[in-house]
């Protein structure tokens, strides 16, 4: 139980034991036990979120007084109300506070309150620990290396780095620099000054005011980036547009891959990875039950095994694949770059592949006759 509590402004002496610990930096940070006395110095639970209906503290009446909701509404802010309550009270008991929205404690003036919005007024490290709020959250800081932060929407006003981030809108004010760990997870929308060495996937679209650098980037939607998008690879299924250069020259390979759901094209090719390496099994197992004797057997035992597998694997390509036609957006996508375009850039509509080998300015790629065919001028940009 925790130890705060809070009188109240009226005539009676009520106060307020809060029963659920608050979202404050002001509490030690305590790590979470896990096994055979180790603990995990990442989980500090920093937040405790409630939901509508929990009861989150209680208002201590002296013994003999008549309870007054009048004066106990000093101690309840937004978000809290009381629950029910006696006229008469003994030394001991309590009139239970209740939550009526999700959110988390707080001190709202004094008063409790429940609170949509988290606010972290320092980087998420080890002081912080990971997150995980069902609310709106803004962090004032940086999200370090390898924490965890999940969220509805969230707003990191200092640099991203290699953190594991899964929300429904991303505001990443300070840029991503992730190194190449971590990974951002977004329902929606993502947006950022640059990236560098990332991984991010998002469900609509992505928008990079500056430079996408080294990134493996996956759209449900668009992707625009106002200056340069070098290296890795960035993957949406209605547009990717780039507004100064595209590809950094030979030596560094750019792809970009529009007309598919990236996530369904990644699927499929998993699933045709993974037939190809049961098939490749079930050669060796006909070799090998050709030969006969016990260990034929066995092979052909194996054999057929992997043979049921194969069916349950080209069942699920099958319908991978008809979803992945059916959303598809060959005849509407395009690739819009008003800059420059280097050699070395792979570009991908569909299932026609383009290497282009030259410079090229201010042109659209898209999707014609089962090829990607270029044009002058660009679309409009980012």
């Amino acid at each position: 139980m925790q130890e705060d509590t809070l009188t109240s402004r009226g005539n009676m002496p009520y106060s307020l034991n809060v029963l659920i610990p608050l979202s404050c930096d002001l509490r030690p940070p305590v790590p979470q036990a896990i096994h055979a006395g180790r603990v995990d110095h990442r989980e500090l639970g920093f937040v405790h979120p409630v939901s509508p209906g929990d009861v989150v503290a209680e208002v201590l009446v002296p013994a003999g007084e008549r309870f007054s909701p009048e004066v106990a509404q000093h101690l309840i802010g937004e978000g809290c109300a009381l629950g029910d309550a006696s006229t008469e009270h003994t030394e001991g008991q309590g009139v239970p506070v209740v939550a009526t929205r999700s959110g988390h404690l707080d001190w709202d003036e004094r008063a409790l309150a429940v609170r949509d919005t988290l606010v972290v007024d320092e980087d998420v490290t080890y002081h912080v620990g990971n997150i995980r709020y069902f609310g709106d959250l803004i962090v004032r800081g940086m999200v370090r290396v390898a924490f965890r932060v999940r969220a509805r929407s969230l707003l990191v006003e200092g640099l991203i780095e290699g953190a594991f981030i899964e929300c429904e809108r991303l505001e990443a004010r300070g840029g991503v620099k992730a190194g190449g760990s971590g990974r951002l997870r977004v329902r929606e929308t993502v947006s950022a000054p640059f990236m560098e060495n990332a991984i991010v996937h998002a469900g609509s679209h992505v928008v990079v005011s500056g430079s996408s650098l080294h990134n493996e980037i996956k759209s449900n939607a668009s992707v625009q980036v106002a200056e340069r998008l070098i290296g890795g690879m960035t993957a949406a299924r209605d547009s990717i547009t780039v507004g100064e250069r595209l590809g950094g020259g030979m030596s560094t390979l750019t792809r970009v891959q529009a007309g598919y759901d990236p996530f369904l094209n990644t699927a499929v090719h998993r699933l045709e990875v993974q037939a190809q390496h049961v098939e490749e099994v079930m050669l060796s197992c006909a070799k090998l039950a050709g030969r006969g004797g016990r260990l034929g057997d066995k092979a052909k035992a194996r054999g057929e095994r992997y043979a049921a597998a194969l069916k349950r694997l080209r069942r699920k390509l099958a319908d991978l694949l008809a979803r992945l036609d059916a959303t598809s957006t060959l005849e509407t996508c395009t690739i819009d770059v008003r800059g420059e375009v280097r050699p070395g850039v792979e570009i991908c509509i569909g299932p026609a592949r383009l290497m282009n080998q030259d410079f090229l300015k201010n042109v659209r790629f898209s999707y014609c006759d089962g090829a990607v065919v270029a044009t002058h001028p660009a679309g409009r940009t980012a």
